[in-house]
């Protein structure tokens, strides 16, 4: 037993039950109290850790009926007014005797992700266009099945639909994610993760390494956090570069605030905390956020192995050679990220090492380096740069230097690195007067001509007016002549805007020219609705397109005439979702989805995140696409919207005797979040899988 602690008898300490308050945060809480002979309280440990409160490292404490009590006197710089008579303690505690408060973000609660059942999907885009002599019938297709295990894919291209049609298939692969450890394994067709300094190559194999996306709101690189203390129970703002971005109570004591929702580059942090009595104080923190950066600790890996896919796109199974890569990134602190990359393929391979340094209030420094050898010797790399996102200014410059001999698996037979590649962007925000910026790119050959070309872009905003972007760009080498493009835009309602685009050419070996375009469109909706787009141009070239989406897929019709010619296209785009043995019809299935049912009523409209999403068909089921994967999605029904348009006289009067209000849907998904299946795409998007699983009120 420890020397200050004794145990407690009954004579010696009298009970009481008080009505306790600490610090006017009106808790109205009955609890024990001990009292000795001398009139000195004691507290139970319970209590002290239910109010923040930190236990007494020193003093006197007692064991009372299995549980330990603290004297009163003991918490630190305390004090206290007890009224026998009221049955009252009122205590008052500097903001350093609690524990910190940290207060949870809205993806604290969301509930572990649930394994599907058995399901598939099909997604179909069809095309047919009209040209002159010419009719082409295409589409690409994709296939998709889950269950508790993955999720498997596949994706073709058939051209000439009909009696000759061609099948060219694209990727197929299985994917398993792991959301508890945040990793994903890949069997099948993949692109290999690119280092700081290589390139991305398409594959078929085995790819395995960190995906952050099964966490939502899990930041990566070093969270901005607001720090502060309270002696009353007061309120805290938290402004991000003069925005809003986080208002809360908080009880007594110090608080932390992490996981802020800042935008990357130089910003600054303010915290405003007002308290009951209307006291506010001021705490004001300079940062620079980076994504080029990793929290410490925290470790983003990839590893593939498989065979070269040569030919995408136009032949179905044409691997070439071996390949093996591996990427290692790790932050070291909150202002050094390294980074180690290897990778090797039949006659080469390469290896690097580098990282990325934060200088405060300065920016971000990379420097990274490589070697390799190959069948033409061996060759080194170098990369050097800084950036820095501020306002009004931001900067970047990075330079490349290669040698001959270098080489790396993405680079063609052939096709050596630059010699020198550099370039250098600045920029200037001026507020409402809009933002300028200039960039200029250099490369250096050893066996094309050197490229030097030099830009200069300015956009403002018009307010309810419109938009207005101008660039210019111009080659520093040989006479290529000036490209000036400008883009004013009108909006004409909320989803209908009016633009004129002018293009102008002076110079270079195809002499001057100019342009004008005037575009009338309509943006389709989130739900159903149409949209339109109109396009004419000073050649004389017309382009008309009329689209419609509806519950059970997207539709498109177009024409265009130029030259004297004239072509027509029709274009269709949907998919089919498979769960439990029932099949539902509906737009494409990009990303995780969900079947509501409502008991059997057609023609409900259903909302995900108070977005249209749906109607129910006559069996009262509605496929929900398009939703987030691995977090927590809002589906509701438009309780005041009927299919013809009316108003339901129940639900007007604020109750409604048959659906439930609203429902929270925790979906899963087993997919990758990978690029589009052309590598040169860049886009990201997820493959589907069925997204009923855990159905939470």
């Amino acid at each position: 037993m420890d020397a200050a602690s004794a145990p407690a008898s009954g004579p010696e300490f009298r009970e009481r039950v008080l009505l306790v308050d600490i610090n006017r945060q009106r808790l109205d809480v009955m609890v024990l109290v001990l009292e000795d002979e001398a009139g000195a309280l004691y507290l139970a440990e319970k209590d002290l850790l239910r109010w923040r409160l930190r236990v007494p490292a020193a003093g006197r404490q007692i064991d009372y009926q299995g549980e330990r009590y603290f004297s009163l006197t003991s918490i630190q710089n305390g004090s206290h007014a007890f009224d026998p008579g009221k049955l009252t303690l009122i205590m008052e505690f500097p903001p350093e005797a609690f524990s910190e408060y940290e207060p949870d973000t809205r993806y604290a609660g969301i509930p572990r992700p649930s394994r599907p059942g058995h399901g598939g999907f099909f997604n179909y885009d069809l095309l047919v266009a009209h040209a002159a002599d010419s009719l082409q019938r295409a589409g690409q297709f994709e296939f998709g099945y889950f269950n508790r295990f993955g999720v498997g894919t596949a994706t073709a291209l058939v051209d000439d639909i009909g009696p000759d049609a061609r099948l060219t298939r694209l990727d197929s692969a299985w994917t398993v994610d792991y959301p508890e450890e945040m990793r994903t394994l890949r069997l099948g067709d993949a692109i290999s993760r690119a280092g700081a300094w290589s390139r991305s190559v398409s594959f078929g194999g085995i790819q395995y390494g960190s995906n952050f996306g099964t966490q939502p709101g899990f930041v990566t690189f070093p969270p901005q956090s607001a720090v502060g203390q309270a002696v009353l129970p007061s309120t805290v703002d938290v402004f991000v570069n003069n925005a809003l971005a986080w208002h809360q109570n908080v009880p007594p004591g110090p608080f932390s605030i992490g996981n802020l929702p800042v935008v990357t580059g130089a910003g600054e942090v303010e915290v405003v905390v007002r308290d009951a009595l209307g006291r506010e104080q001021l705490v004001t923190r300079p940062f620079y956020a980076s994504q080029a950066l990793l929290r410490p600790g925290l470790e983003d890996f990839s590893c593939e192995f498989g065979f070269v896919r040569e030919n995408y796109g136009i032949a179905s199974a044409d691997y070439g050679t071996w390949l093996g890569s591996g990427t290692y990134r790790r932050g070291l602190s909150e202002r050094l990220t390294g980074e180690v990359h290897a990778e090797a393929m039949r006659g080469r391979a390469a290896a690097g090492v580098g990282g990325d340094f934060l200088v405060a209030q300065v920016g971000t420094i990379s420097a990274y380096a490589a070697g390799s050898r190959s069948d033409a010797g061996s060759g080194a790399l170098a990369i050097l740069g800084i950036e820095r996102q501020a306002r009004p200014w931001s900067f970047a410059a990075r330079t490349q230097w290669a040698s001959a001999g270098f080489a790396e698996v993405g680079l063609l037979a052939g096709q050596p690195e630059p010699i020198q590649s550099s370039s250098v962007t600045a920029s200037y925000a001026a507020g409402a007067a809009g933002s300028i910026s200039g960039a200029l790119v250099s490369q250096h050959h050893r066996q094309r001509d050197d490229v030097r070309i030099a830009t200069l872009s300015y956009s403002a905003s018009l307010g309810r007016y419109g938009s207005l972007s101008v660039a210019v760009m111009r080659s520093l080498i040989g006479d290529s002549g000036t490209t000036i493009f400008a883009l004013l835009s009108f909006p004409l309602g909320p989803s209908t805007s009016l633009g004129f685009s002018p293009q102008f050419v002076r110079g270079g070996e195809s002499g001057s020219s100019s342009d004008l375009t005037v575009t009338l469109q309509r943006s389709l909706p989130l739900g159903e609705g149409y949209g339109y787009s109109l396009m004419a141009r000073t050649d004389r070239s017309l382009e008309a397109t009329y689209s419609l989406q509806t519950n059970t897929g997207t539709y498109s019709v177009g024409a265009a005439r130029a030259g004297g010619a004239t072509a027509a296209r029709l274009e269709a785009s949907g998919g089919v979702a498979v769960l439990d043995g029932d099949a539902f019809l509906g737009r494409r299935v990009d990303q995780s989805f969900a079947v509501a049912r409502v008991a059997d009523y057609a023609d409900v409209r259903i909302l995900a995140d108070n977005q249209p999403a749906g109607r129910t068909d006559a069996h009262g089921n509605a496929l929900i696409p398009g939703l987030r994967a691995y977090d927590s999605n809002v589906i509701s029904i438009d309780q005041l919207e009927r299919a013809d348009g009316r108003r339901d006289r129940h639900a007007q009067a604020g109750h409604d005797p048959v659906f439930p209000q609203r429902r929270r849907r925790r979906v899963s998904r087993q997919a990758l979040a990978r690029r589009d299946a052309h590598p040169a795409a860049g886009r990201r998007r997820a493959d589907a899988d069925r997204g009923v699983g855990s159905d939470r009120r």
